[in-house]
């Protein structure tokens, strides 16, 4: 009954089971890397990728249930830790130190990270906020300025 009483929004408990099961087991398919072979290194990027926003998609969805707030603050490390994961991944392959995860330029990429910058606030989870940038900066901040609400954002 707790998942009733405490739901942000209107969702079916068996969908949220299913859905929850669904995407953990996803997560595990995309992170369960079996081989180094640099032809198959690209697939590995992308599965990285999808599972990181999968990772995030969980969060919303125990966020929507109704999973408490002590709860999200601590869970909010797993989707930014995969996130950290994948940048390192993309940055080795592309031997560049600044790729930069989202591309900024594009609407739902743009939007995701904003929605990262704005739960390290909402969560009180501001320590999070220079791993966050760096996704988008890099390691040496060459892409740091390219936009001014971000910029502004992340000062606040």
């Amino acid at each position: 009954m707790m998942f009733i009483n405490q739901q942000r929004q209107k969702m079916d408990e068996k969908y949220y089971l299913s859905t929850r099961a669904a995407l953990i087991n996803a997560i595990q398919d995309f992170l369960s890397e079996s081989n180094s072979d640099k032809e198959v290194e690209a697939g590995w990027i992308d599965s990285y990728s999808i599972a990181a926003r999968y990772q995030f998609d969980l969060f919303i969805l125990d966020y929507t249930a109704g999973r408490s707030i002590d709860h999200l603050r601590v869970d909010f490390d797993s989707v930014i830790n995969l996130f950290n994961v994948l940048s390192e991944k993309q940055r080795t392959y592309y031997k560049d130190p600044n790729f930069s995860v989202f591309d900024l330029e594009l609407l739902d990429e743009y939007c995701l990270y904003i929605w990262l910058i704005s739960l390290c606030y909402l969560l009180k989870r501001n320590d999070l906020l220079v791993s966050v940038a760096k996704l988008v900066d890099g390691e040496t901040q060459e892409n740091g300025g390219k936009d001014w609400i971000i910029e502004e954002f992340l000062a606040f």
